[in-house]
């Protein structure tokens, strides 16, 4: 019956790896965060950023405009990766 406090929402399009215990580095990982989502793409290591209350047709890419958000969702990203990188090599 309480709030929640927000969390930021992932989404992966990862492309198979070629054996067991092999890193992910190949795909795409989204994460959305208040307003805003990132996209990455592994393989190109690009990252596009939309505000999604103002551009809900995701037209305009943000990722220069607002360095201070990419940044943070990106590193978000890139944790998150490391863990689970770090997991699969065990």
């Amino acid at each position: 019956g309480g709030n929640l406090k927000p969390r930021p929402i992932f989404a992966m399009s990862l492309l198979k790896n070629q054996s067991l215990g092999h890193k992910i580095e190949k795909g795409t990982i989204a994460v959305w965060e208040e307003d805003y989502k990132l996209i990455h793409y592994l393989e190109e290591n690009k990252s596009l950023l939309f505000n999604l209350e103002k551009d809900p047709d995701e037209l305009y890419n943000l990722f220069d405009k607002n360095p201070k958000v990419s940044q943070r969702l990106l590193h978000l990203i890139q944790n998150n990766l490391k863990m689970a990188n770090e997991k699969i090599r065990k």
